[in-house]
């Protein structure tokens, strides 16, 4: 597995851990040591790779969840063009590198936003790609991970967000 336990992944993983102490415990974040321990079990499953733009992008299964031109210029054009998105909120079912949420965040700083990962692999990816403070930082952030993606759709309600709008990852679903 292409999960490298970089600079950026463990400065992911302590800001991961100090918003959501709770989670990082139960996905095997709490500590860089935890975090390698559970790595090395995790099914080869993930690999970053760079692309020409100088962004990362992630292959899941053997299939890109991303562009592997320019996984940040994807994103905005799917916040220009998704109807999911507005000032009330947005459910992300399943991150990958979660450049759309990181963007979605910037244009809404006040929405609530909820990012559902089932696979905790990608979660693991995603703490690597790259610096991850403005997305970890956002006030109404809730992340939930390693639930089975048909479990995703009741979260909103079981955290008091019944009327969010969901957005699905073409390349996820």
């Amino acid at each position: 597995m292409n999960l490298p336990l970089n600079d950026a992944f463990r400065k992911n993983r302590a800001l991961f851990a100090g918003r959501f102490p709770d989670l990082a415990a139960l996905t095997g974040l709490a500590s860089d040591e935890d975090a390698e321990r559970t790595r090395d079990i995790l099914p080869p499953f993930c690999e970053l790779a760079a692309t020409p733009s100088g962004h990362m992008t992630l292959s899941a299964g053997g299939a890109f969840v991303h562009s592997r031109m320019d996984p940040r210029r994807e994103a905005e054009r799917a916040l220009a063009a998704g109807e999911a998105f507005g000032p009330d909120g947005c459910l992300f079912c399943g991150c990958g590198l979660a450049y759309l949420p990181e963007l979605y965040a910037a244009r809404y700083p006040d929405a609530p936003i909820v990012i559902v990962e089932s696979e905790l692999a990608v979660l693991f990816a995603l703490l690597a790609s790259r610096p991850l403070a403005a997305l970890f930082s956002h006030p109404n952030l809730a992340l939930v991970a390693g639930i089975p993606a048909s479990e995703a759709a009741a979260v909103p309600e079981r955290i008091g967000l019944p009327d969010i709008r969901a957005f699905e990852s073409p390349a996820l679903v």
